[in-house]
């Protein structure tokens, strides 16, 4: 099931890729740089949602890639990990240097 994360990672980093989502405390960058203005919110999230995009699509790719190899089950779990960890930092990190 972890497999299908990066699809969700996909639909949830879209809409801040395309700017519509406005500031508020619950669903994107929320620093205090980012929350200052506008501005730096829409550029923070905008930057994180296009990272999300193909960080996702990419995981995606991997994952289906590990899905096929010829590998234990267990081993399989542990690269699906790694590849939504890798996500999240690919997501996040560019976000915060943006700011």
């Amino acid at each position: 099931m972890i497999r299908w994360v990066p699809l969700l990672f996909v639909a949830l980093a879209l809409p801040l890729a395309l700017d519509m989502v406005p500031p508020n405390n619950v669903y994107g960058v929320r620093t205090a740089a980012s929350l200052a203005s506008d501005a730096a919110w829409y550029r923070a999230n905008g930057v994180s949602g296009v990272c999300g995009v193909i960080a996702g699509l990419a995981g995606f790719w991997v994952n289906r890639r590990v899905a096929r190899a010829d590998l234990p089950e267990a081993a399989k779990g542990k690269r699906y990990l790694a590849v939504v960890l890798g996500m999240a930092a690919a997501i996040v990190v560019p976000g915060l240097l943006v700011v």
